[in-house]
């Protein structure tokens, strides 16, 4: 029976993986139908047509409203409820909503409800009054980033005038306050060229002051100004704002309270030359005691899109410095303790992600039946050098096994699971268990790289090494 000495948990970057919130289905093809009046002019109907297809989770008793809004999201008119019923997995459905008087409006809401996971929810999605794909909206707002979208847009000018104004409202999906915020308004005419340049104007204008300022989860209504503003067939508004320090938007974090060796209440703390310093507290949420607590924290960086706005970013996320700390002694079933560590040479960075391994202290003798009759062999460790989420649901985890201490181990087995919170607790939705073949010996290390297809979607994953102590004969595993 394998021994298991050696656990690993890895807190991966949200954006490397996964979004921080999926709905159970999508929705796409929003179109619109009008009826025209009838001769007593009593028709006003408009009836909504969209498809919905559900993911990796069935949805059952799906229902579907609609709310047509203004620019300042006031509701003019309110359309449904319309049932769509049960959708198997991967399963998808024409659905529609009728309303009656339906004025011009300058944006729509779809509120879905159902029941996914067994649990009943809302989910909300928006769009503008031409836009065939609704954006979903998040329930809450998107931890560690600023992400601005706009919700609705209106441009009133008076006829052979100059002067017009730009309503723009603005909401920000992400946790973090948004800064600096602008938008670049293009022009273009009858003839569908585009007048003049692309003009760059700050938010601003609402009442209440803040300009170029919106905090996490709010939405705001921005009154631009324009004292010379062409005669125009159409426009186009493309947000741009400035993402507070990465050290500011990673800081804090609680312990979840997971029967696991956790990390929480992070900060960091700009020095000279590009120092960082990291400061967090270690929690030993298991039964037993555990020694020599590693922590390795690197920190990631996406590259930034050029055809994006300044406050996204775009493309595969790399590491751009990795730390590494040993909290020595023995750390008791419960308690923490605080640690911090210096990087240096750290220039900007996006996210982080953490793994923890640890020792089990035990009597310091082999187990009966250990080979030689010595003491038991030092647990191998296990670095992850990447783990990413391909476009097509694959999840490809790479890395290393290395035998830093003393003793030979054979018959290694990576235990990876994946978890997902669903109603407070942590469940397991995809477990995989890789071998390495051979023998692990004292400095030597083997690669690995593994891929995990159709994963579903999860929070955080965990791993566990289980080996045994190998004996004189063994076969050696091929090394780096």
């Amino acid at each position: 029976m394998p021994w298991v000495l050696l656990a690993a948990r890895a807190a991966p970057a949200g954006p490397a993986l996964l979004a921080p919130e999926e709905p159970p289905f999508a929705v796409s093809g929003f179109t619109l139908e009008r009826m025209r009046k009838d001769a007593t002019g009593g028709s006003n109907r408009v009836t909504a047509s969209f498809t919905v297809q559900a993911g990796a989770v069935p949805v059952s008793d799906l229902v579907a409203k609609i709310d047509y809004v203004d620019y300042a999201g006031k509701v003019l008119a309110a359309a449904g409820p319309s049932r769509i019923g049960d959708l198997a997995v991967g399963e998808k459905k024409q659905g529609s909503v009728s309303g009656l008087y339906v004025p011009l409006f300058n944006g729509y809401v779809m509120k879905f409800t159902g029941v996914s996971g067994g649990k009943s929810a809302e989910w909300r999605f928006f769009g503008a009054s031409g836009a065939d794909q609704p954006t979903y909206l998040p329930s809450k707002p998107i931890p560690k980033t600023a992400l601005l979208v706009l919700m609705a847009s209106e441009l009133e000018q008076s006829a052979n005038s100059p002067r017009a104004n730009l309503y723009l409202r603005v909401r920000n999906l992400g946790a973090a306050q948004a800064r600096e915020a602008a938008c670049f308004v293009e022009v273009r005419g009858k003839d569908g060229k585009r007048l003049g340049n692309r003009v760059r104007a700050p938010l601003a204008g609402e009442q209440g002051g803040r300009p170029g300022v919106v905090n996490g989860g709010e939405e705001r209504l921005f009154v631009i100004q324009f004292a010379r503003f062409p005669q125009f067939e159409n426009f186009a508004v493309e947000l741009d704002w400035k993402q507070p320090p990465a050290e500011e938007m990673l800081s804090g974090g609680e312990f979840t309270g997971a029967p696991e060796v956790e990390l929480a209440h992070f900060a960091f703390k700009r020095g000279q030359s590009d120092s960082l310093e990291i400061s967090a507290v270690a929690r030993n949420g298991l039964d037993r005691p555990i020694e020599k607590l590693r922590v390795t924290l690197r920190l990631l960086e996406r590259p930034r899109d050029p055809k994006r706005p300044a406050g996204s970013t775009g493309g595969p996320t790399r590491v751009v410095k990795t730390v590494e700390h040993v909290i020595p002694g023995r750390l008791a079933p419960g308690s923490t303790a605080p640690f911090s560590a210096t990087a240096t040479g750290v220039g900007s960075f996006d996210d982080f992600e953490y793994e923890v391994s640890y020792d089990e202290p035990g009597p310091g003798q082999a187990a009966a039946g250990a080979p030689g009759g010595g003491r038991q062999p030092a647990p191998p460790a296990v670095k992850i050098a990447e783990a990413v989420r391909r476009p097509d649901g694959t999840v490809a985890i790479s890395g290393s096994v290395e035998q830093a201490g003393p003793g030979s181990v054979t018959g290694v087995e990576i235990v990876l699971s994946f978890l997902r919170a669903r109603d407070g607790e942590q469940e397991v939705v995809k477990k995989l268990v890789h071998k390495l073949p051979g023998t692990l010996s004292p400095g030597r290390s083997a690669a690995f790289s593994l891929a995990v297809p159709d994963c579903p979607a999860f929070d955080e994953y965990f791993f566990e090494v289980r080996f045994e102590p190998a004996s004189a004969e063994a076969p050696s595993a091929e090394a780096l």
